[in-house]
């Protein structure tokens, strides 16, 4: 399980997904993350360039839901004492930066 993380832009992003009504979608994928951010059975793809090291995933045609998975240097632990395996932060929802 890892630790999910917003950036305050994906926290600003996170009430533009509610209002375009795409929050089931980015619940979706915040729950498919949590679990294993590089599963495959959902749009997935590693960015380049900038955003070299970032992944992204689609909540529709335009928008993309951008993160990266960083090493839980911290050992953060769950609620039942269980360490995460990594942190997964959440850079932004809203658009795709190329």
């Amino acid at each position: 399980m890892y630790d999910i993380r917003l950036t305050k832009q994906a926290a600003k992003d996170a009430i533009k997904v509610e209002r375009a009504g795409l929050k089931p979608k980015a619940i979706e994928i915040r729950n498919t993350i949590q679990i294993n951010p590089f599963e495959l059975s959902q749009s997935f793809e590693k960015l380049k360039g900038d955003m070299l090291g970032s992944c992204s995933r689609r909540l529709n045609r335009q928008h993309r839901f951008i993160y990266q998975v960083l090493p839980n240097t911290e050992g953060c632990k769950d609620e039942n004492g269980n360490l995460y395996e990594g942190i997964v932060k959440v850079i932004s929802m809203w658009t795709h930066y190329e």
